[in-house]
């Protein structure tokens, strides 16, 4: 936990953000739609993601946010169309993120099961393709932050909405922006071949993490039945939580105002 004395003002803003993109509808993409991957800059108008594009849209906000007040910038003045024109190098090979001088933000990768992390139906479990993907290590994505003048990198994940407390999942609803939220899911530290499998930061300009979010694999029959399940435990459709947030965000207020964007809550 960070017990240096970090403005109440700055802490906010991380904690408003994070609520924000946390609540986004969780889908993940169809297979060969990779436009969804590297283009986080758009998840806070596509209003849904996952791990992947979540995680690098927070990361990015995070780093351009820690350098406005590093350097006694306006903390919000401007921040949005920063924090896009920063993340729109993704689309480039190269990921030739601006230079910075110090690293306030990093994407961070391990590996999970579903079946030892879940408590999910057992109509999961009868289906032999579903049952093999639910047994296998799949690759999950969260964040680090360290605050300017700190050297604690704090763990923030914000893949699970708030709804999907209702299937059982680890929510981090009340988040102070000053520890590690809530683990989403525990790690594994082997493979099935017994290979090591430790988690590993990558900081948003190394080509390392450009090739696996790119080579990231795409939806399963897994994915569509789980999306299901959790349409029926949340009572909305995918369609119908978009429809309901089709309407354009607010221009950012000034943190010292205390008001926050319209950024609709899609569950």
């Amino acid at each position: 936990m960070v017990n240096l004395p970090i403005p109440k003002e700055l802490v906010d803003i991380v904690v408003r953000e994070f609520e924000t993109i946390r609540d986004f509808y969780y889908k993940k993409p169809v297979v060969g739609d990779r436009a969804l991957l590297i283009r986080p800059d758009l998840v806070p108008q596509r209003r849904h993601g996952f791990c992947v594009d979540k995680s690098l849209y927070l990361a990015a906000f995070y780093q351009v946010l820690f350098t406005r007040f590093a350097k006694g910038r306006d903390l919000e003045e401007g921040l949005e169309q920063e924090v896009k024109e920063y993340l729109q190098r993704f689309n480039n090979k190269t990921l030739r993120v601006p230079a910075v001088e110090e690293r306030y933000a990093r994407i961070a990768r391990g590996f999970y099961a579903w079946d030892k992390n879940f408590y999910l139906p057992e109509k999961f479990m009868n289906d032999k393709d579903i049952s093999t993907v639910l047994k296998s290590l799949t690759d999950h994505f969260f964040l680090q932050i360290r605050y300017p003048g700190t050297k604690t990198w704090i763990d923030v994940d914000a893949s699970w909405p708030s709804y999907f407390e209702r299937t059982r999942f680890r929510v981090s609803r009340r988040w102070t922006g000053r520890d590690n939220t809530k683990k989403t899911v525990e790690f594994s530290s082997h493979d099935q071949d017994g290979s090591e499998r430790t988690v590993k930061p990558y900081y948003l300009g190394d080509t390392r993490l450009y090739t696996i979010v790119t080579n990231y694999p795409g939806r399963t029959k897994f994915h569509d039945v789980f999306d299901r399940w959790v349409e029926e435990v949340n009572g909305i459709t995918f369609e119908k939580a978009m429809a309901q947030s089709l309407t354009p965000p607010a221009t950012r207020t000034r943190a010292r105002t205390g008001s926050k964007p319209n950024h609709p809550v899609t569950y």
